[in-house]
């Protein structure tokens, strides 16, 4: 009985997200309207407010999705790509920056991640499914390139790892973040998007790696993402989420 109704629980919430995503992709973030989600989710405003306290819990949840979807099932499924471990770092280190180039994702969903009011106001338990899930990503890509050092590709400490993680996420940001912004969007996409891999493949240098890293393949880092794209889609994001909440990882 009790595993019948969490399971109606995730039910009604992904229903809701579901709809949410909709108004979100139509009108962006200030066309999300709680009694008007309550409606296209035909459920009662008190059901509504039940899973979700306020609009930022639900573009909170929105943002849930797609760092679960595209974070860290992506970024698994680029770990497991044929291919060398450069290729498939950079692959990793360019993936947000890649789906805003291919207008795949064009609502600013990853602009959720900048915008402070939101994480001010958004309950507690729905930031720490956030935080974990980015935490999973970070130790996810942080063991990829442990791999790599077991292997003897790279000669770097600890830090030095965890330094150029953060500089290629800083990097990965700030393109986002101004792709998504329609003042800049243009004048960012004018660029070839060969000169942002550059970007990281230099970030990259600071791995010491045992051949030089400028000489990967962009094709190849390309066609990896590309191939993880076409595989994407068949992932349930709101599972993985579940899957971490049940196991008490969060």
């Amino acid at each position: 009985m009790a595993s019948s109704r969490i399971e109606n629980h995730y039910q009604r919430e992904k229903i809701i997200l579901d709809q949410a995503e909709v108004m979100f992709e139509k009108g962006g973030i200030y066309s999300i309207s709680m009694p008007e989600l309550s409606k296209l989710a035909s459920c009662s405003t008190n059901t509504m407010y039940s899973h979700f306290k306020c609009r930022e819990d639900i573009l909170v949840g929105i943002f849930n999705r797609y760092c679960a979807k595209w974070f860290v099932m992506a970024g698994r499924l680029i770990s497991q790509s044929p291919g060398g471990f450069a290729e498939r770092f950079a692959a990793k280190m360019i993936l947000g920056p890649y789906l805003l180039t291919k207008e795949i994702e064009v609502c600013g969903i990853q602009f959720i991640m900048d915008l402070p009011i939101i994480w001010n106001i958004s309950s507690p338990e729905r930031v720490l499914i956030s935080r974990t899930l980015l935490e999973l990503t970070a130790t996810e890509n942080f063991n990829f390139t442990n791999v790599a050092r077991n292997f003897g590709l790279i000669n770097v400490s600890d830090p030095v790892i965890h330094k150029v993680l953060r500089r290629c996420f800083i990097l990965e940001r700030g393109f986002c973040n101004l792709a998504n912004n329609k003042i800049f969007r243009e004048h960012i996409l004018e660029e070839p998007f060969s000169d942002y891999i550059e970007q990281i493949k230099n970030e990259m240098k600071k791995l010491n790696w045992n051949f030089d890293v400028m000489t990967t393949s962009t094709e190849e880092i390309l066609k990896i993402i590309e191939s993880v794209i076409l595989d994407i889609n068949a992932i349930d994001p709101d599972k993985i989420i579940q899957q971490l909440q049940n196991s008490g990882k969060w």
